[in-house]
């Protein structure tokens, strides 16, 4: 009985010891812009979109959001209405857009300082990259898979 609750006791008072974490949710309105190079960070955010949620749901709509032909698109059997495109194979998969990149922003703060400050992307379709005041953190090229950050 001794050893069980000297066990305990110990147990309970190093509890402080490791560090504590503390979460912060992003989720909520995000600004958004687009461009066509990886490298140009936007200067204007004129859209705002919901996060957790797609850039083809911003506020303005981005002008052609979807147009893109994907390998099945002339598979238009499961849509009748949808129009027969005419294309050659080397152009399925090729965007139709002017953009090829959305950028994500918002600010926030950390209430307390902490030695270490995780970002944890959960999912983002195409992959993610992160800069914290205008320096790039890092980048993950997987499709809609999370990934962590580390912005200390």
């Amino acid at each position: 009985m001794k050893k069980k609750f000297l066990i305990g006791f110990f147990l309970l008072s190093a509890i402080h010891c490791f560090p504590q974490r503390d979460i912060i949710s992003l989720n909520g309105t995000w600004k958004v812009a687009e461009t066509a190079d990886s490298l140009a960070v936007p200067k204007i955010f004129n859209h705002q979109a919901a996060v957790p949620g797609l850039a083809r749901n911003a506020e303005p709509a981005f002008k052609d959001v979807d147009k893109f032909i994907s390998a099945d698109y002339n598979f238009y059997w499961d849509n009748p209405d949808r129009l027969k495109l005419n294309i050659e194979d080397n152009q399925i998969g090729i965007s139709q857009q002017n953009r090829n990149y959305f950028w994500y922003k918002r600010t926030f703060k950390i209430p307390v300082r902490k030695e270490i400050v995780m970002l944890k992307v959960s999912k983002a379709q195409f992959g993610s990259a992160v800069w914290i005041n205008g320096k790039p953190v890092g980048r993950n090229l997987s499709n809609c898979t999370s990934a962590t950050y580390n912005i200390t």
